[in-house]
């Protein structure tokens, strides 16, 4: 059996994210959404659900930033933790949000490609996880 190297499994990864993309896009043309940057902005929320895969496309598109970025945005990871800790505290944005956008957009995780519009999330021996899309859906 052929071993596949970290960069593959990259590619291979960018490929998914793209035909995801492509659904969501197609997606939200049926329902007619267009996310706003609403106050319930998906970068307010904590994901805990990534794959290690997608944790090293994350690492490597983070390492292409210049230094004083990455600097910044540790500082930042640091005090979003500390407040998303804090029960009674306002979530604050992302530490990768710059002015309404993702630093690494084109590399964000699976979760981050999916909120927004109605989806279900199915994992093998686990049951299916869904959402109803953000607030624009009620």
């Amino acid at each position: 059996m052929r071993s596949e190297s970290r960069s593959e499994f990259l590619e291979r990864l960018r490929r998914v994210y793209a035909r995801m993309d492509a659904g969501y896009g197609a997606a939200a043309a049926a329902y007619g959404f267009v996310c706003t940057g609403c106050e319930e902005s998906c970068c307010r929320t904590r994901f805990h659900h990534h794959t290690l895969l997608e944790y090293a496309g994350l690492r490597e598109a983070f390492e292409r930033l210049p230094s004083a970025t990455q600097a910044q945005i540790l500082r930042l990871a640091e005090e979003w933790q500390a407040v998303q800790t804090d029960e009674g505290a306002p979530r604050p944005l992302c530490p990768l949000n710059r002015e309404g956008r993702c630093l690494l957009y084109t590399d964000r995780p699976m979760i981050c490609r999916l909120h927004g519009i109605p989806h279900e999330l199915s994992r093998s021996g686990a049951a299916a996880q869904r959402s109803p899309g953000c607030g624009e859906f009620e």
